[in-house]
């Protein structure tokens, strides 16, 4: 699907723009997941027992995901030949990535063909194209190398989450499919409460940091959240976005105070210009007061949403809980549940001590995706939604 002038694209792209983040420097390294580029090479995607029309459907509905995000192309402030071919550029290689990953979420697997085979598949109309991928779609054992199947990589710490778009391979099931027609992005945003579209949220009040000694201060029934994260502070506001789940739908939360609960929140390790060595670990605690509800952890910085299936768990009026600790840089995200941080934290405060307990994350929440790239993030030993048969259930049912 890219033309000529996507390729000029992404020459200038390559020579003019820099990384988004750290990230990038080393998202070539091949024992790195890259969730933010497409498999290298000619692949298309495969699932034991497939129908073509099976295939087409689900490339179509995450066709549809990645078009339902915001185009580099909005709000351009530089307009003519070269922001245009470069903003074409990303979003061809922001959709290939989001294609695959939406892919790999739902069961599939990404199979490579031998070199000297996908250039001439790859020359092939449309409906030629879609025939010859249909003998291979549905096999046990497909014709080619199988590359990548869902593996959970958005809890390891060296993978790839936030790098600027570019590059990739070319996917033969992406130009095999009739894309004339795509259906809606599923699931629907939460429809907004009338209030909200009259009525401003007072984001400028600042949302206070928490100490041992103001945490006592506040008032008795106040919802509290508590978190730990663990990281080395390489990427400026590296960390996890937390938020109400179907926030939109409720009426708008109005702060006056800082102390005032708050419908998300942003947990991150702290990061400066001059710091040590980047094998530095940095670690903060974050306690927030917040509104009840479902939590769910929607993305990590403000680049990758874990919309395909997000963690979430209840927190009830009045509840004291710790979300456990997050090691953003490790090989395991966790989360670890041990309550001594947070029993520390609140050691001056020992009526909400009492009622302190670890929260109980559940896997498979999916929501509207709404930023650069999406995947599914899954903690260890948590239950499954009922409703969630993506990611290690959608992979645990295919053969390799």
């Amino acid at each position: 699907m890219k033309s000529s002038a996507s390729a000029i694209a992404g020459v200038i792209f390559t020579l003019l723009l820099p990384p988004l983040n750290a990230q990038s420097q080393a998202q070539t390294r091949s024992e790195r997941a890259n969730l933010t580029r497409s498999t290298t090479g000619f692949t298309y995607f495969n699932r034991p027992g497939a129908t073509i029309a099976a295939h087409d459907d689900a490339v179509r509905m995450c066709v549809s995901r990645s078009n339902a995000l915001p185009q580099f192309t909005d709000g351009q402030v530089f307009q003519g030949l070269v922001p245009d071919l470069i903003a074409g550029f990303q979003d061809d290689a922001r959709l290939k990535a989001n294609l695959e990953n939406c892919m790999v979420v739902a069961g599939w697997r990404v199979v490579r063909l031998p070199s000297q085979e996908g250039p001439t598949l790859s020359r092939l109309k449309q409906p030629a194209l879609s025939e010859r991928l249909s003998a291979w779609i549905g096999l046990d054992q497909p014709h080619g190398t199988i590359v990548r199947t869902f593996a959970n990589e958005a809890a390891r710490g060296d993978t790839v989450w936030g790098a600027m778009p570019s590059g990739g391979g070319t996917i033969l099931s992406l130009k095999a499919v009739d894309l004339s027609s795509l259906p809606p992005p599923l699931p629907a945003p939460a429809p907004f409460h009338p209030e909200r579209r009259t009525l401003p949220q007072s984001a400028s009040v600042p949302v206070a940091q928490l100490t041992p000694d103001s945490v006592a201060s506040l008032p008795a029934n106040t919802t509290l959240a508590i978190i730990k994260i663990v990281g080395t502070g390489r990427t400026n506001g590296e960390g996890l976005g937390i938020g109400l789940v179907d926030a939109r739908s409720t009426p708008p939360l109005i702060r006056t105070a800082a102390t005032d609960p708050v419908e998300s929140f942003y947990a991150g390790v702290k990061w400066t210009l001059f710091k040590g060595s980047d094998r530095e670990v940095r670690e903060t605690l974050i306690a927030v007061p917040i509104t009840p509800g479902d939590y769910r952890i929607e993305s990590r910085m403000n680049t990758m949403e874990y919309c395909l299936g997000a963690p979430v768990t209840t927190i009830r009026e009045g509840d004291v809980v710790f979300l456990g600790t997050f090691d953003i840089a490790g090989q395991a995200m966790g989360p670890d549940l041990n309550l001594e941080p947070a029993r520390s934290f609140l050691a001056n405060d020992p009526a909400r001590l009492a009622r302190l307990r670890p929260a109980e994350w559940r896997n498979g929440h999916a929501f509207a995706c709404s930023l650069t790239y999406f995947y599914a993030l899954e903690l260890p030993r948590a239950p499954f939604e009922r409703e969630y048969t993506g990611g290690s259930k959608a992979a645990a049912s295919v053969t390799p």
